[in-house]
């Protein structure tokens, strides 16, 4: 990631982007899905092939988003 006075974001490791509108963009990367959050956000470049993203907006919000484990349950109901 770099990220240049809150107004370009470059991406490496990016698989597909999952979804986008112009407050938000989430990305399928190699290390998780990763959110950026901001502004009238535009990709201005996306090269599946090598795995780089460009980002460009008012940026306000990075956020890698994590599958929370399931937890083991010992007991069961009855319905």
């Amino acid at each position: 990631l770099t990220l240049v006075a809150r107004k370009t974001l470059k991406l490496n490791g990016v698989k597909q982007i999952l979804s986008f509108d112009d407050q938000s963009v989430l990305f399928s990367t190699s290390c998780g899905e990763m959110e950026v959050v901001g502004e009238e956000l535009s990709v201005d470049l996306l090269d599946l092939d090598n795995g780089n993203a460009s980002v460009s907006a008012t940026i306000s919000g990075l956020n890698y988003i994590t599958e929370q484990p399931k937890k083991k349950r010992w007991f069961r109901g009855y319905e």
